[in-house]
Order: structure tokens, then C-alpha cells, then sequence
């Protein structure tokens, strides 16, 4: 473990067809008291992960559990925990980059969980050498991490799925200003410049619960509404079923572009 300061990133590597093992840098946020019971378990679907090669914990500055929490996992050669002031999503991610040492970097909140060998999954059968993003898909959890619907991700996938170029981050940073929705903006700004593809596996596992950041918006209420019935002992294996069905009905290598989205000339959203 080791506690840094900002540093000017070192240059990335030339596009390649797959990332090598090691390559991938992941940024686990956990800036919240809300991530306290899970952070455990994302690190660890992280640290497990083959191709990666180095993760970046971000926490709060004045956090006082991580050591008690975490304890001999903050000894992984692999990790550094970078203190930071308490911000908006998009802020902290940017200010993560700052110490990616990888060619390509991936992301997981500390309340989400990465499915067994997620990069390499990920990564099979696609050339990367033409793809700057490659996301997949996942699933809906409880709180208490039971998988309760599958999502179907066909128009934006979680942020915490996403591999991208860590110079194409460089070049087209979060918006540091917005409270929730910063990984939307930025997929809708980015779109006639960042080349993304699809990986229509389940990957993820997205938790859902109450406290988090995103809990206002429409699109985690109903997120809520669903696995909140998915509880159900009736009604939990039907969404399940429907949900499966609805998911693979829309499984495809590209994502859609939603009917309520435009762009200006110049890229950015209107």
C-alpha cells in the first residue's frame, strides 16, 4: 500500500490488440461511509482480477476505518490509496487518473462487484486495436449482493464495466461539476470521438441500495422499484425469467443511440 501524491502519468503504450496481463489500471472509489460493508468484497473482484495490474483506492481524506476494515489487504504490492477531499464523481475519477501508470484503465465503485475474470471475459474475440471503450453488461443486486434481474444495458453500461484507453480519459476528462449523471454526459459528449463496443456478457453485479449518490435519480428509483418486488418469493424468479428474456433479446456487440439524446456539430449534448 502506499499513499501518493499527484504525478505526471508516464506515456501510454501504442495500440495492441488485447491488453497484456497487468495493463489494465482500476480505480475503486469509495469515498462514503456508504461503501463501508462492501468495500471488501468489490477490492477483492478486483485484486483477483489477471489483467490487472495496478488499483487505485480513493477514499476520503479524514477516513478513520480502512485500516481496521481492510487490514492485510492493504498490503497488496498492487494497491495505493489516495486520500482526497470529498467531491463529486467525476472529480475523484479525474484526479485518479493522475496516478494510472497502465496503458488502459477500468472502473468499479466500492459497492459494486466484478464478476470472475471480468477483463479477460471482456476482452476475448475483440480487437482492441479498434476499440477505445469496452463495456459489458450486468446484473441487479440487493444490498446484501443476491442477483435479483438482469439489466438490459443496450444504450450506456455501468461505469464500472468500462475499460477504456487511459490517454482517452486524459484527453476527454468527466465533467467535475455534476452531482450524478457525470459517466451519461460524458458518453453522450464523447460520441464522435471515443470508439466503444460492447460486450453483452454479464460481467457486473450493480448493487442497488438506498443511500448512495444516484439514489434521486428516475433511473435508480426504478431500479429500486424492481428489485424491491424482485423480493418476492412469487414474483422474483418471474422477473428474473422476463428480465433474462428482454436481456438476451437485446444482446448485440454495439450500443444503441436513445431517441431522446442529440448532439451538435461539435459533440456536445443540446
Amino acid at each position: 500500500m502506499s499513499y501518493l501524491h499527484p504525478q505526471p502519468t508516464t506515456p501510454n503504450a501504442p495500440p495492441q490488440n488485447e491488453p497484456a496481463p497487468n495493463s489494465i489500471a482500476a480505480i475503486v472509489t469509495a469515498m462514503t461511509d456508504g461503501e463501508r460493508p462492501f468495500l471488501s468484497q468489490s477490492l477483492m473482484s478486483v485484486l483477483g482480477d489477471p489483467k490487472v495490474g495496478q488499483v487505485i483506492l480513493c477514499i476520503e481524506q479524514d477516513n478513520q476505518w480502512l485500516q481496521h476494515l481492510l487490514g492485510p489487504i492493504l498490503d497488496n504490492p498492487r494497491l495505493e490509496v489516495v486520500r482526497l477531499p470529498l467531491a463529486y464523481p467525476g472529480k475523484i475519477r479525474n484526479q485518479a487518473l493522475a496516478y494510472v501508470k497502465q496503458p488502459w484503465v477500468a472502473y468499479c465503485d466500492g459497492d459494486d462487484v466484478w464478476c470472475e475474470d471480468k477483463t479477460t471475459q471482456q476482452l476475448t474475440d475483440i480487437d482492441c486495436s479498434q476499440w477505445d471503450l469496452i463495456g459489458s453488461d450486468h446484473y441487479l443486486t440487493n444490498e446484501i449482493g443476491e442477483i435479483c434481474a438482469f439489466a438490459l444495458a443496450c444504450y450506456i453500461p455501468m461505469p464500472s464495466s468500462w475499460i477504456v484507453r487511459t490517454s482517452v480519459m486524459q484527453e476527454y476528462p468527466f465533467d467535475e461539476h455534476l452531482q450524478t449523471g457525470s459517466d451519461g454526459e460524458w458518453w453522450q459528449r464523447t460520441a464522435k470521438f471515443v470508439r466503444k463496443t460492447r460486450c453483452p456478457k454479464m460481467l457486473l453485479k450493480y448493487r442497488v441500495r438506498n443511500d448512495s449518490v444516484s439514489t434521486p435519480t428516475p433511473s435508480k428509483q426504478r431500479k429500486t422499484k424492481l428489485v424491491t418486488c424482485a423480493q418476492n418469493v412469487v414474483l422474483g424468479p418471474m422477473i428474473m425469467a422476463i428480465t433474462w428474456g428482454l436481456w438476451h433479446a437485446n444482446r448485440r456487440d454495439r450500443y444503441l443511440w436513445h431517441q431522446d439524446w442529440t448532439l451538435s456539430a461539435n459533440g456536445t449534448t443540446v
